[in-house]
C-alpha cells in the first residue's frame, strides 16, 4: 500500500499547445510553471492545475470584462493597412492624395 502523500507530484509546465488552443496565452520565459494572459496582463500559475487554471481564469469576471474591451479595440497596425482594391497599390493612393 502506498501513501498518497509520499508520491511526488509532477508540476505542470508551459507547452506550445496552450498558446495554440488559447491565442492570448503566452509563455513566461523566467517561470516555466506560469503563463501570461495577454488580454488581462496577468500571470497564471499552472504548476498544480495546468489547463484547469487557465479555464478558471477564462471563466472569471475579470477576464470576461477585459475580453470585451479588447474585442472592441483596433490595433494601431490596422490603421496603416491598405484597404484600397480599386487602383491596386498603396503608392497610387498616396499619389492620388497628393494631387488633391
Amino acid at each position: 500500500m502506498t501513501d498518497k502523500s509520499s508520491k511526488k507530484k509532477t508540476l505542470q509546465q508551459y507547452r506550445p499547445e496552450l498558446s495554440l488552443k488559447w491565442n492570448f496565452i503566452a509563455e513566461i520565459k523566467s517561470d516555466h510553471h506560469s503563463v501570461k494572459c495577454t488580454i488581462c496582463n496577468r500571470d497564471l500559475n499552472i504548476a498544480n492545475s495546468g489547463r484547469k487554471a487557465i479555464e478558471r481564469h477564462i471563466d472569471s469576471e475579470f477576464h470576461k470584462k477585459n475580453s470585451k474591451s479588447v474585442s472592441g479595440t483596433k490595433k494601431i497596425s490596422s490603421f496603416n493597412e491598405d484597404t484600397s482594391l480599386e487602383k491596386g497599390t498603396k503608392q497610387y493612393r498616396d499619389e492620388e492624395f497628393c494631387n488633391i
